[in-house]
C-alpha cells in the first residue's frame, strides 16, 4: 500500500463510497462467497470483531491494512486493484469534502504561530481556543479586512488569551474566498498571496521562498 500511505495512517480516517465495497463483493461472488463466507475465511478468532471490521472497511473506514491484506489473499485481489479502488474512493471523498467546505465558507482571518500546537491541548479545547485564533469577517467590508484584523488581534482580551494558550504569533492569513487568501506578518506586512482560501497552521512554503 505504499502508493496510498494515507490509508495506513491510524490518525487519518478516510471514508469509502462504492469502489472498494464493489471490488470486495465482486471478487467474493466470483469465488462463490457471500458476506458470511468472507467472515469465515478471515483470520479473526472473534467473528463478531471480523464482522465489525469488514463492515467498517466496505462502508467507511479504510485504515485497516491488516484486513485489506487478508482480503487480498482470500479473494485473489491484486495490489493494483486495491490501489485503484481506494484511490477512486479517496478522489470522490476529497471532492465531496471540498464541496461541503466551499458551501460553508465564510471570509475569515486566522493566526499562525511559531509552533502550531497549543501550549496545552486540553486547556485550549476546554476554553474553545479557536474563537481567539479565527476572526469572522462575514460582516466586514473586504476593503477593511486588514485594518479590522490587525485591530482584533491586538484587542486586549484576545491578545492575552493568545499569549496564554499559544506560542509566539508570527503571521496571519485572510481568506477572501475559497480560492484566495493573503498572508501577512504579525505586524501587518504583506508576505504573499495564494490561490487557496483554506486555513493553514503555517506560512505556505512557496511564499517563504519569494
Amino acid at each position: 500500500m505504499s502508493d496510498l500511505t494515507i490509508v495506513e495512517n491510524p490518525e487519518t480516517p478516510i471514508y469509502s463510497t462504492n469502489s472498494l465495497r464493489n471490488l470486495v463483493f465482486k471478487k467474493a461472488a466470483e469465488k462463490g462467497l457471500d458476506r458470511e463466507g468472507i467472515l469465515k475465511a478471515l483470520p479473526y478468532a472473534n467473528k463478531c470483531k471480523a464482522a465489525r471490521r469488514l463492515d467498517e472497511l466496505v462502508s467507511c473506514d479504510l485504515r485497516n491494512k491488516y484486513l485489506i491484506d487478508s482480503l487480498k489473499v482470500i479473494l485473489d485481489i491484486t495490489e493494483e486493484e486495491i490501489v485503484a479502488a481506494i484511490g477512486a474512493d479517496i478522489k470522490r471523498i476529497n471532492a465531496r469534502d471540498d464541496q461541503r467546505w466551499r458551501s460553508a465558507f465564510k471570509p475569515s482571518a486566522f493566526a499562525i504561530f511559531e509552533i502550531a500546537r497549543p501550549k496545552s491541548i486540553t486547556i485550549a479545547g476546554f476554553v474553545g481556543a479557536g474563537r481567539f485564533v479565527i476572526i469572522d469577517l462575514t460582516d466586514v467590508n473586504p476593503d477593511d479586512y486588514l485594518s479590522y484584523v490587525l485591530k482584533e488581534f491586538k484587542e486586549e482580551d484576545r491578545a492575552a488569551w493568545l499569549k496564554r494558550l499559544f506560542h509566539t504569533p508570527i503571521a496571519f492569513g485572510i481568506s477572501y474566498t475559497p480560492d484566495y487568501a493573503d498572508y501577512y506578518s504579525w505586524e501587518g506586512k504583506l508576505i504573499g498571496r495564494r490561490n487557496c482560501g483554506k486555513r493553514r497552521d503555517e506560512i505556505p512554503d512557496d511564499l517563504l521562498k519569494n
